[in-house]
């Protein structure tokens, strides 16, 4: 798009996932990898993982749309519920591993995604929010990425300070498109 025709445009609206940022490694192999670590009872290779969650992931969100927010469930009792049917997706049953077993590995999982250290930026972010604002757009983030992302990953990879709303599915209800 030449640069005659974003005059009129003031504000611009971006994702999060896959736009400013990506995961670092991919999920199957974070979750394969946290499953050793936490001495799981019982071994799953990524690669049974892979179709797996994403089924799961799918599963959930079509169970409890954004997150879960109509039935007001956290974000962490959202993905609870997702890993444990990325599990049994697997074939592990939830009488195939304690409470305690399960946490374990969740735990790391969870904390994984929470903090920065689960993703990248994607290598145009920092050149094309610098280059936007000093345009001075306005950049919101419009996204269908949990909330936690926004509120903790986002700030802590330096890119808060860029943008003026943060709207997600999981906050008001609805999935952009």
């Amino acid at each position: 798009m030449c640069a005659t025709k974003l005059r009129h445009i003031r504000a611009l609206s971006l994702d999060v996932t896959g736009t400013l940022i990506r995961h670092l490694d991919p999920i199957a192999e974070t979750y394969a990898e946290a499953l050793a670590w936490s001495a799981f009872p019982k071994k799953i290779s990524a690669d049974e993982l892979k179709p797996s969650f994403k089924k799961a992931y799918f599963q959930t969100m079509s169970d409890f749309p954004c997150f879960g927010s109509a039935v007001e469930l956290s974000s962490r009792q959202w993905w609870v519920k997702c890993v444990k049917t990325c599990l049994a997706e697997a074939g592990l049953a939830e009488n195939d591993y304690s409470e305690k077993e399960f946490n374990r590995w969740f735990r790391r999982v969870y904390q994984h995604y929470g903090c920065p250290a689960g993703y990248v930026l994607m290598s145009d972010t920092l050149p094309f929010l610098k280059w936007a604002t000093e345009e001075g757009y306005l950049l919101a983030v419009t996204t269908n990425t949990p909330r936690r992302t926004m509120d903790s990953v986002l700030p802590f990879m330096g890119l808060h300070q860029y943008f003026r709303c943060f709207t997600c599915s999981q906050d008001v209800g609805v999935e952009k498109p």
